[in-house]
Parts: C-alpha cells; structure tokens; sequence
C-alpha cells in the first residue's frame, strides 16, 4: 500500500460524506479502484529508456495497439531542471485550482495560454518521433497547443482513469482558406525532480480493463507522448510530496481522406458513474480528508 492515503480511501471518504447521495458502488469501479493499490505488470521507468552503453535513448517506444502500431512513447531530456522551474512557477503565479465536484483531485491552471512554451517545446521534439508518426498515417507533428493545463499533485492527489480530450484549432491560409489542426495525442512532462514526491505514476490500462497495468515513470524534464483515442489511462495517487506535470495536446494536419473525429473525455468503465454521482450531490472533493 505505500505511505500517504491512497485513492481508494478517497472513495471510501466520499460515500460516508455523500451518504445515500453517493451510492453508485458499481462492480466495474470497484475493479478500478482495486487495482489502484496493484502492482502494475509492467513498469517503464529510466532504465528501460536506455542503450546498450547505459545513455537515454531520444525516443523509446512503450505501448502498441493491437495491430502492433506504436501508441505511446517516452521522450527523454525534453525539458532542462531550469526550464522546469520556469514553468513550475509561471503556473503557480498563473494560480492553481481544484475542480469542485471531480473525481479528479489534482490542482491545475484554468485558461494558461503559453505559445512561446508550445513552440519551444515543438522544436525539442525529436525527428525519430516524426518519422513515427509518417509511418502510420503519413503525417507529421506541425505543433503543440498553446493551451497548457500545468498541475500540481499533493499528497494523495489522483486522477481516476479516462480518457483524453481532443482539442482542435483552426489556422488562416494566406488565400483566406483555414486548415483544420487536431489533437490526436496527448504530451506530458514531468517537472518534479525525484526526491519530491513517491508515487504518481502515468498508469496505462492498454486493455480498456483494469486487469491488466503498464506504469510509466518519467525521470525530471523527460516527456510522454500517448495516443487519445481509445488509450484509458490514470495518474496513479502521490504517496508522498509534491509532483507538478506540464500537458499539452500535439497537434498535426488530419491525414488524407480522415474525418475529423475528436477524442472526447469520459471517465473510465464503472467510474463516469461515479462523476455523475459525485456532481449531484451536495459536496466537493478534497484530497485532504
């Protein structure tokens, strides 16, 4: 179980707060929130990112869908401990909410545009990761959103498994015309060095089902990028300190002949009844109790 409260005691808090109002105590969050407190079956940490002379690979692949197209990759040395700093701070001064009423007790930038952050952060991509993306549908990345959500995990601090937003932009031609620019994946970065907090892992369920774990532990300043549509995954509870995450969406032109079809949030199985729940009854969530 670990030091500090896990996130399945924030349930168990939540139903004596909420009493009969929160009474959804269905089988499928149950699964999930067992398997909070599991061993994951896999965990991709620094070591796994590594060479054969023991350096950071640019780019290690870490989930394939089930056609065996890669979906999730860690990007190392992304950042420098300076510019996580920076961007540590501009988000505190920026100010960090929790959102009342959410299943999700992380505390997180509202509205932080950063465009020079995006573009920067665009030009420290590496070209292996383009390559990839060519590969499977023959388009690159052209950008990262300059709508950052930067978020503060305390202790005890979690989000339940979901599934990503995909957000969209539209971009003005020189002949007047706009092209359409997509989210099709998500970027995460760590800004925590390591002694600052145990715990909050990216958790994956690469199955759509909590049987089955793959936990990806990201050094300071390294980056994970992971494919929205149909990829559940959480952010394991912080068991001790403080950890901060920079996430942004990347965004690339549709491939030929693609409808637009956006990834839309929803909760994982079992717990977008527990949101709804949650959001009906007269109580906010705290990761203090």
């Amino acid at each position: 179980q670990g030091e500090g409260p896990s996130f399945t005691r924030l349930r168990v808090v939540l139903v004596k707060m909420c009493g009969s109002a929160f009474k959804s105590s269905n089988a499928l969050a149950d699964e999930y929130f067992a398997s909070v407190d599991r061993l994951a079956d896999e965990t991709f940490a620094e070591s796994r990112c590594l060479n054969g002379e023991g350096k950071a690979r640019r780019l290690t692949e870490v989930l394939c869908d089930e056609a065996g197209n890669p979906s999730a990759w860690v990007i190392s040395k992304l950042l420098s401990d300076a510019e996580c700093d920076e961007c540590v701070s501009s988000a505190e001064e920026s100010g960090l909410q929790t959102s009342a009423k959410s299943l999700c007790t992380a505390k997180s930038t509202h509205d932080y545009i950063n465009e020079e952050l995006a573009a920067r952060v665009a030009g420290y991509l590496p070209r292996a990761l383009q390559d990839e993306f060519r590969a499977q549908d023959g388009v690159g990345v052209a950008g990262i959103h300059s709508s950052w959500r930067i978020e503060r995990y305390d202790e005890g601090d979690a989000c339940p498994a979901h599934w990503d937003q995909g957000d969209s932009i539209r971009v003005l031609k020189s002949n007047g015309t706009k092209d359409l620019l997509w989210c099709s994946h998500t970027l995460l970065i760590n800004l925590s060095a390591p002694e600052a907090s145990v715990g909050s892992a990216t958790r994956f369920y690469p199955r759509g089902t909590y049987d089955h774990a793959v936990d990806v532990v990201l050094p300071r300043g390294w980056g994970l990028i992971f494919r929205q549509r149909n990829l559940l995954h959480a952010r394991q509870p912080v068991k001790r300190g403080t950890q901060y995450i920079a996430q942004a969406g990347l965004l690339r032109f549709l491939p030929p002949g693609k409808r637009f079809n956006p990834s839309i949030f929803a909760f994982g199985p079992g717990l977008q009844e527990e949101q709804e729940e949650l959001s009906r009854a007269d109580v906010t969530v705290r990761s203090s109790v």
